[in-house]
């Protein structure tokens, strides 16, 4: 009776409901893609999105009909859209074993006929319960959709139970630390009890618990089994109803341990794109700027937007790469955001240019994104806009010389009477303070300039290299400082990512690099060009490549303590 009254009121309310519904879409599905003899399974025909009527289910030839048609329908308002489903169950029972088609429904919506698709279900041959033993009813799975990926890219890890018997509950008694991953737990996700059949045993499956897994390091790793504390109810003879607590049914609570699963995880292939910056997994990217015309006073910003289904914290800001016409100054991260969508997590992150324009003229800003494809084995690069900007010259100019204005005296202005003739004198400048003070003051310097050169050639000699030594030694610690702490930590990849742009900011402040220019061909040039040792340049190239590789490809197995006091050491050397 209930179900029945709130079937009317969903009618009755529906024609308000599909106001800013989704989409219009008709679908067939059952809870078994195998089923054995003598056990049944139930098909669903879900209307999503409408009123439809004239329903007509398929014929099920194959299948004895136990029950149905039953009706039940559900609404639900999701960011601010209304999404309905209205849906149509059988309970079917087969008839011999085979392969058999379940055909299509129909309905109509608004005088249009929808159809949903035909689908298989197989019928197989089941063991008696006197066959199955006690291990075989029930048991959890830890089941991977990939067993085989490269850093950053999403794994989805499902724990499921499988039961031949009655369950009252589960609860995890422990959990894997998930060791060389970062994790999270998806809680929007298709979690419909479903008929499996496992070595002739028909089961009943639920996803009890789903995280996506993004690997950290390259190697062979291994997630270690979970642990579940279930309770199954005892069938022991009937049950008194004298008082409350004769209704609570007794349980037999036992421990399910699931299986360990093995992951591979592989480096990058090689050669990365200059413009990689870490995605790996199904991306997009969108980029807006907030003017196409502007002057040499004004500041242009470049939004830029990834969204993808890969680790979006390792993603960092794409280099822009841009003409010497324009200062580009560091990307800001102004958006991150970790959302669920069909049963997988995707990320959304949002960078920021500051472009100041220096000359006049026409120019192309065309930002480039590049990630790695898991399903193509390759790297994608894509180009989201193509911005043509016109910069006109601004007011304010320092190359123009501005000539001090002198202010001239109106020729009206009335002038003071003079009174009486000037007379000259002689001049008292001979004799005078002033005349020995000049006199004296070129000897008085020459004094004490000896007095200088005496003090200094008595001074001990200084170690000027062992100055310099010291002073770069602080500052490489004074750099490395957030490094260290990071190495503290143990969070190495925040390690190696500070020390790179510890490295590239040392040589873009010492060489004087624009930021816009900054690549390792250049800083290996200025080192040159400077006259540092060839030992030291490839000490520094050989940091910062490995710092790339431990970023981005992963395939660093060398020790983060190392790498710190050679980035310290190789800075140190290169001041001396």
């Amino acid at each position: 009776m209930r179900q029945i009254v709130f079937n009317i009121l969903f009618i009755c309310l529906l024609p308000i409901c599909l106001l800013g519904q989704g989409d219009v879409s008709f679908v067939g599905k059952s809870n078994a893609k195998q089923v054995t003899m003598g056990n049944h399974f139930q098909v669903m025909f879900t209307l999503n999105n409408a009123n439809g009527t004239d329903f007509k289910p398929p014929a099920f030839q194959h299948f004895k009909r136990i029950s149905g048609q039953n009706v039940s329908s559900q609404s639900s308002n999701y960011n601010g859209q209304w999404q309905t489903a209205v849906t149509y169950s059988f309970f079917l029972q087969p008839k011999k074993l085979g392969k058999y088609q379940v055909g299509a429904a129909s309905i109509k919506v608004d005088g249009k006929t929808y159809k949903t698709k035909p689908f298989l279900v197989e019928v197989v041959q089941g063991r008696a319960n006197n066959q199955i033993n006690a291990e075989e009813k029930i048991f959890v799975r830890a089941e991977v959709n990939t067993t085989e990926v490269v850093p950053g890219e999403q794994i989805i890890l499902d724990y499921k139970v499988y039961t031949a018997i009655d369950v009252e509950h589960y609860n995890i008694v422990e959990e894997p630390s998930y060791s060389g991953f970062y994790t999270s737990q998806i809680r929007r996700f298709d979690a419909a009890r479903m008929n499996e059949v496992v070595n002739g045993v028909q089961y009943t499956t639920q996803i009890l618990k789903r995280i996506a897994l993004y690997p950290q390091q390259t190697g062979s790793t291994t997630i270690e089994p979970m642990r579940f504390r279930v309770a199954i109810p005892l069938s022991n003879g009937r049950q008194s109803t004298n008082n409350i607590y004769s209704l609570i049914r007794p349980t037999e609570t036992f421990i399910l341990t699931s299986n360990s699963v093995d992951i591979t995880v592989n480096p990058l292939p090689s050669p990365v794109p200059d413009s990689y910056s870490g995605a790996v997994g199904r991306y997009e990217a969108t980029a807006s700027l907030d003017k196409l015309a502007a002057t040499t006073d004004d500041a242009i910003t470049l939004r830029f937007t990834v969204t993808g289904d890969g680790d979006i914290q390792r993603v960092t800001a794409p280099n822009l790469i841009l003409s010497d016409s324009f200062e580009v100054y560091d990307p800001n991260v102004v958006d991150e955001q970790q959302l669920e969508r069909n049963g997988e997590l995707y990320g959304i992150k949002a960078f920021e240019y500051l472009i100041l324009p220096k000359v006049p003229g026409t120019f192309n800003i065309s930002p480039e994104f590049s990630y790695y494809d898991p399903d193509s084995s390759k790297f994608v690069i894509t180009y989201p806009n193509n911005y043509v900007v016109n910069v006109m010259k601004g007011q304010y100019n320092t190359n123009v010389n501005v000539k001090p204005e002198v202010q001239e005296r109106p020729k009206e202005e009335i002038r003071y009477i003079k009174t009486a003739a000037r007379t000259h004198h002689r001049s008292d400048f001979v004799g005078s303070a002033l005349f020995w003070g000049l006199l004296v003051f070129p000897f008085l310097l020459l004094g004490l300039a000896v007095l200088y050169k005496y003090i200094k050639a008595n001074q001990p000699e200084v170690d000027w290299v062992a100055e310099k030594s010291k002073r770069a030694q602080k500052v490489a610690k004074q750099r490395l400082a957030n490094a260290e702490k990071y190495l503290k930590a143990g969070d190495n990849r925040s390690f190696y990512d500070e020390t790179s742009k510890v490295l590239l900011g040392y040589a873009s402040d010492k060489f004087n690099i624009p930021r816009s220019e900054l690549s390792k061909n250049n800083v290996k040039e200025k080192l040159t060009l400077s006259g540092a040792q060839s030992d030291h340049i490839d000490r520094f190239m050989a940091l910062l490549k490995t710092c790339e590789k431990a970023i981005f490809a992963f395939g660093v197995e060398g020790d983060a303590q190392k790498t710190y006091n050679e980035a310290v050491s190789v800075i140190s050397d290169i001041e001396m």
